[in-house]
């Protein structure tokens, strides 16, 4: 049974149906929690929180001691639906926890990879290319950990110039030692050969769950790329024209749900550059039911 399916269609519930799936999320990584601490964490009201338990099946959730927790076939249930299964769940929860710790994994796993990045090809300025430092590639695939859009998704780089897609596939190495086959997938969109080139190689190297696929964003998107992925990494040209054209396609390649995540950087802009690019997050958000993080 789809548990996150059922109570999203029986709970009133104003948020996306991703907030079950942080409910189920927040119990596997941190049980036993109270219906406060769950409140707390989802910034959910405590009546909602509590009628997402009623709506529970018996043998899924427990009441024990300090709250709420998941059976066993309540953590296998997480582990096959949302991608837990196989994962170092106490790295998992150290990095999910504390910025300060996701900041010193992230200088970490820079030094023990850096050897990959360095076969970056030079940078293009005629097509916007500009490569951020190992280091902030690592800082926003831990972004998307400390989101819980990292285990079990379909994510879309958009333009990868930065690699950060090899950063998540890094970092699911690290979450995944053992020989499970890791649930997360990252799709690149690129219009630069060399750098698909560059990333199949590494990936076929080290085993990481990335694909490449060369696109002009400039020309309409193909059909199957459309309503696919569940998160998104952009980093566009820093222009008005750039910034909307990427932010457009990014709403496009998403799948049609609420709170789906893209994770958008963008350079130092003047006051009433920022002011003209935040009035394009507004229709993402609500218009298209997307959240838009800009990142640095």
């Amino acid at each position: 049974m789809d548990y996150i399916d059922k109570i999203f269609k029986t709970v009133s519930i104003k948020d996306s149906r991703r907030i079950i799936e942080l409910y189920f999320q927040e119990l596997y990584c941190f049980a036993p929690l109270s219906n406060k601490a769950l409140s707390q964490k989802l910034l959910l009201p405590v009546p909602i929180v509590t009628a997402i338990k009623n709506e529970v099946s018996v043998g899924i959730l427990e009441q024990c001691s300090g709250g709420v927790g998941l059976t066993h076939n309540g953590k296998e249930y997480v582990e096959q639906a949302l991608g837990f299964k196989g994962i170092d769940l106490c790295l998992y929860r150290r990095l999910a926890e504390s910025e300060q710790a996701r900041d010193a994994y992230a200088d970490a796993l820079s030094k023990k990879y850096r050897a990959a990045f360095d076969e970056r090809p030079v940078a293009d300025v005629a097509l916007d290319q500009a490569q951020c430092t190992v280091q902030t590639a690592f800082r926003r695939a831990l972004l998307c950990l400390a989101n819980g859009t990292l285990t079990g998704r379909q994510i879309v780089c958009m333009g990868d110039d930065d690699f950060v897609s090899l950063a998540i596939g890094f970092l699911l190495k690290e979450l995944y030692p053992g020989p499970s086959i890791c649930p997360t997938h990252i799709h690149v969109l690129e219009m630069d050969g060399r750098y698909i080139e560059c990333l199949e190689r590494l990936a076929g190297r080290f085993a990481l769950p990335i694909s490449c696929e060369r696109v002009d964003l400039r020309m309409p998107l193909p059909p199957h790329l459309c309503g696919r992925f569940d998160c998104l990494f952009t980093d566009p040209p820093y222009t008005q024209e750039g910034a909307s054209l990427f932010l457009s396609r990014a709403i496009s390649v998403l799948k049609e749900e609420s709170g789906l995540r893209i994770f958008f950087s963008f350079g130092n802009k003047s006051a009433t550059e920022v002011y003209f690019l935040q009035k394009m997050f507004p229709t993402a958000r609500t218009g298209h039911q997307r959240d838009v993080h800009p990142v640095q």
